[in-house]
Order: structure tokens, then C-alpha cells, then sequence
């Protein structure tokens, strides 16, 4: 009952949040194609930056989570602090390493100035912090906590990104401090609730110890970061400035079907951690992997029934008698577009879909510390990241790649759960 809750409050949380995060893409289409293309393009660069950070919410979470005696604690605090510190460096490090190539990195992306580039940079540094604070409340179970630092993130920046486009006038390099203030008001949220933890900080973290332990539990869900953030990046590069934006658009669907049903496999892992036994935690998982599923067949069907539908809807308001000439006429000019992005979205959800089924067996092999398991799909990572770079892609066959690397990733590690799944019940 108590996953049941649970995993309603998260995904509940997760719908919230997202509902703000959508409603700042709705705000978004007031810049134009192109320079949505490029607000896109910006988020999914802070997302890829981050590419470690669904790993080490993993291991706060499973540190926490095993954290049983009060010196088991202090090792935790003393963890914390040394971790945050580290990212801080690596956030530094970062910097430095673009300052000599910002050129290149101005001309790739399509970014028309370097105010944009480094605003960007610089959200890049409180979401380097927030999966530390958000792994320790995954791993206590304080998920009302968690889920409020989750709709205090979406909220903050769908309010921030509105006020910035009344009174700034929507520039690039303002409306990135959205994601800013969105992302701090979840680190001091996290962080208020993580306080004791930095008074338990007085030792210096042993690196070599803790990343022996911390690398293989990042390697599943930096895995997952990958598949879901990568195709962004080379749509900016290979399609125009328009067409990138349109793609862009599209994708929400995918990649926020993926976020929405993400809290399921997020609640199951502390409680595989420290509460089931063999037989309990492979019940936990085939019933978060069906109702993940469920949760994907639905939103695909509704999704192509809304492809189906928005023509109709579009003509609709065209032939509406109250619709003023001046809205009939931005009617008109987008309608194209519109339901260009309309037939596309249904089958990018299509292709993100596996990803969010396959977060699942990954979460049961990462909770069972089966890490060469693994490893094993590191192969299927290469193939994906290869195709990426190597194929000259035209928008349905990126959608179509895309699809291809997430239904391989899934059985992959469908397979793996199921090969986890005998070993425990010999033993």
C-alpha cells in the first residue's frame, strides 16, 4: 500500500511539474522557430552536462538508504560535502575548458552570443548539486519532500521564464535564468532537509574508497541520460535553426513521458535496497515495469488519436465565425507547422517509450549491485552513440534511431533482469 502512495504522490508530483516545464515550452513559442530552436538546444545541453547526475542520485540513494548506525551516518555527511565540493571543482573545470573553444562551441550550437552561452554555463552548476540533496530524500523515503522539491523546480521556472518574457522581452541570454531559479528553489528545498547531514561533515572523504563504490552504481543511470538526452544535441547540429525548433517541440512528448512514469522505478529502488526479500523486490519489479508499460500504451494511444485529430482541430478554429482576421491569419501561418509537429510527436513518445520501461530493470540490476550485468550494455550504448555521429539523419530517421537504441536498451536489460531474476531464486 505504502508503494502504492507513494509512487501516486510521485508520479502526482512528476504531473505537476511537468504540467509548469510544458508551460514553459507553451511561453516558449513566443520567440519564433528559431529562437526556441535554440532555447531547446540550451536545455538539452544542461541536460547532457549533467549526464552523471541520475548516477549519483543513485548512489545517495542507495547510501542512505543503507545507512543503518549512527557511524554509518557520519560516513554519509562526510560524503555529502566532500561530493558537493568535488562537483563544484568539476563545474570550474568545465568552464575552463569551453573558454578556449567558445568559438566553436558559438558557431556549432547556433548561438548568436556569448552573454547565452555562459548564463547557460552557469545553471549548469546548481544542477550539478540538486541528485546529491535529492538522492539522500530518495534513499530516507521522504518522498513528500522530494516530490515538493520536484514541483518547486518546474514551478519556479515556468514563473521566472514568464516574468523574464514580460519584462525583459524574452532575450536568450535572460530567459535562461528560468532553469536558474527553477533549480535553486529545489537545491535550498533539498538542502533544508538535508541539514543535519552537514553537520556530520567533519572527516575528508576517502575518494579512492567511495568512487570504487559510487562508479558502478552511476553506470545504469548515466546510461539512461544518454538515451534520453543525446538526439537533442545533434538535431541542433544537423538540422536548420526552424526545423531544429519544430523537431524540439516534438520531442517533449517522448521525453516528458519518460520523466512522468520515472518516479515509479525512483520509488521501487529504496525499498530493493533495504525492505524486500528475492521473492518480494521480483514482484516489486514486474509490477513497476507493468504499470510503467500500461502508463506508455496509454499515452502512445492518446497521442496518435491527437495526431489524428488536430487537422480537424486546426480547421475547426480556422472556420471560427468570433476568430478575429489578426488570429485567423497566425492561425493560418502556423497551422503547417503545427501539424507537422503533431504527426511527429505520437512517434518520438513511440521511441522514447522503451527507455522508461527499460529504467526499471536497470533500477532492480543497480539495487542488486549486479554491476558487469551492467557493463553488458555498454556495447549497446557504443552502437547508439556511433549511429549518432556517423548517420547523416533527416528528422525521421533520427525518430527512427532513436526508437531502434531504446527498444535494443530494453530488451537488453529485460534480459538481464530476467537472468537476475533465476540466479536469486536458486540461490
Amino acid at each position: 500500500m505504502s508503494m502504492l502512495r507513494h509512487g501516486s504522490w510521485m508520479v502526482l508530483s512528476t504531473t505537476l511539474a511537468g504540467v509548469f516545464m510544458f508551460g514553459v515550452h507553451g511561453l516558449g513559442a513566443f520567440l519564433g522557430a528559431a529562437s526556441y530552436g535554440l532555447f531547446l538546444a540550451l536545455l538539452g545541453l544542461v541536460n547532457f552536462s549533467t549526464i552523471l547526475s541520475p548516477g549519483i542520485q543513485t548512489v545517495f540513494a542507495y547510501e542512505t538508504a543503507d545507512a543503518k548506525s549512527e557511524n554509518d551516518r557520519l560516513v554519509l555527511g562526510r560524503n555529502v560535502v566532500g561530493v558537493l565540493g568535488f562537483l563544484t571543482v568539476l563545474w570550474v573545470a568545465i568552464v575552463l575548458l569551453v573558454l578556449p573553444f567558445q568559438g566553436w562551441v558559438l558557431a556549432e550550437l547556433k548561438i548568436p552570443n556569448r552573454a547565452v552561452l555562459w548564463v547557460t554555463l552557469l545553471v549548469m552548476l546548481p544542477h550539478l548539486w540538486l541528485p546529491v540533496l535529492m538522492g539522500v530524500l530518495q534513499g530516507r523515503q521522504l518522498f513528500g519532500w522530494l516530490g515538493w522539491a520536484v514541483i518547486a523546480n518546474g514551478l519556479g521556472r515556468f514563473g521566472a521564464v514568464a516574468l523574464i518574457l514580460v519584462v525583459m522581452g524574452g532575450m536568450l541570454h535572460w530567459l535562461m535564468l528560468g532553469p536558474l531559479v527553477g533549480v535553486l528553489l529545489a537545491v535550498c528545498l533539498s538542502g533544508y532537509c538535508c541539514r543535519d547531514l552537514f553537520r556530520r561533515s567533519s572527516d575528508r572523504l576517502e575518494w579512492k574508497q567511495w568512487l570504487y563504490r559510487a562508479v558502478p552504481f552511476a553506470l545504469g543511470p548515466g546510461i539512461f541520460q544518454v538515451f534520453l538526452t543525446a538526439d537533442s544535441i545533434i538535431a541542433r547540429a544537423s538540422f536548420s535553426e526552424i526545423e531544429s525548433g519544430h523537431y524540439g517541440a516534438a520531442s517533449l512528448a517522448g521525453r516528458g513521458l519518460v520523466m512522468f512514469v520515472g518516479p515509479l522505478a525512483g520509488v521501487m529502488f529504496p525499498k530493493l535496497v533495504r525492505e524486500t526479500s528475492d521473492h518480494q523486490g521480483a514482484r516489486l519489479v514486474r509490477d513497476t515495469a507493468l504499470a510503467t508499460a500500461f502508463v506508455v500504451g496509454l499515452a502512445v494511444t492518446a497521442a496518435f488519436a491527437g495526431s489524428w485529430a488536430m487537422p480537424s482541430v486546426i480547421q475547426g478554429a480556422l472556420e471560427w465565425e468570433s476568430l478575429s482576421p489578426e488570429l485567423r491569419a497566425g492561425f493560418e501561418t502556423k497551422s503547417a507547422a503545427l501539424i507537422w509537429i503533431a504527426r511527429l510527436a505520437p512517434w518520438f513518445l513511440a521511441a522514447m517509450g522503451p527507455l522508461a520501461v527499460a529504467n526499471v530493470f536497470m533500477s532492480h540490476l543497480v539495487a542488486n549491485r549486479r554491476f558487469r550485468m551492467i557493463a553488458g550494455l555498454l556495447g549497446v550504448v557504443g552502437l547508439y552513440g556511433v549511429g549518432l555521429v556517423t548517420i547523416s539523419f533527416s528528422v525521421q530517421t533520427l525518430v527512427f534511431w532513436v526508437g531502434l537504441g531504446n527498444g535494443t536498451l530494453l530488451a537488453a536489460a529485460f534480459l538481464l533482469s530476467q537472468r537476475l531474476r533465476r540466479e536469486s531464486a536458486n540461490h
